[in-house]
């Protein structure tokens, strides 16, 4: 494990960093967190995520890696079949990026080559993006644990993502099925009730709901 985070990492110096990484076997879990990488370090993490085959885990959270940024790097996780947990939460990178996101990870799915674990909170993720989200998570056998707290999901946005995890969960599709799902402070109010507690009662493999410092009750 190799941690960098808060240790004012720029994108000239995470260039080095990465050139030297592209080859090492041995460092499965790389920490960039609350640096300052911005576009320019996230090209240069996603040309990592293209060469080097041993890294299971990745955090760039906290980084202003922009909209442009956060896509380089997801479309690096088509050539990466080593990834398995992945942290981009706090790069504002809202809806437009949610779509692409659930379009890769759509992608990996269907080679069998997908992510674990997905964080992607505080990220101004609204109702477009989650319906973007929800409309891989309905048939998802990839993603266990996805954390999209933080966010503006509010109504219509939770209302899918919701829908989504209950359908998936009745189909039940295998072993890899979404356990922890994080909606936390996302303005979600009482009149998402009964999808809340449809999801509560469907859920055959859910074992952690978020659902704290929303509006209910």
């Amino acid at each position: 494990h190799m941690s960098l985070s808060h240790r004012g990492v720029r994108p000239g110096d995470i260039d080095a960093i990465t050139k030297a990484m592209k080859k090492n076997i041995f460092i499965r879990s790389l920490d960039l967190s609350n640096n300052s990488l911005g576009f320019k370090g996230a090209e240069a993490v996603s040309k990592l995520l293209f060469h080097n085959k041993y890294m299971s885990t990745l955090d760039v959270s906290n980084n202003n890696i922009g909209n442009k940024g956060a896509q380089m790097l997801v479309l690096a996780l088509n050539s990466n079949e080593s990834l398995k947990s992945l942290s981009m939460a706090g790069n504002n990178l809202g809806d437009t990026f949610a779509k692409t996101m659930a379009s890769v990870l759509r992608q990996k799915e269907e080679t069998a080559r997908g992510l674990r674990h997905l964080n992607l909170s505080n990220n101004r993720i609204g109702i477009r993006g989650g319906d973007a989200l929800a409309d891989f998570l309905e048939t998802n056998e990839t993603i266990t644990s996805l954390n999209l707290s933080w966010n503006s999901l509010r109504g219509k946005g939770a209302v899918s993502v919701i829908n989504a995890v209950i359908n998936q969960q009745k189909l039940d599709l295998c072993a890899t099925t979404l356990r922890y799902l994080e909606l936390s402070w996302n303005g979600i109010d009482d009149s998402l009730a009964e999808s809340i507690g449809e999801l509560i009662k469907t859920a055959r493999v859910l074992e952690l709901l978020d659902l704290s410092h929303n509006r209910l009750g």
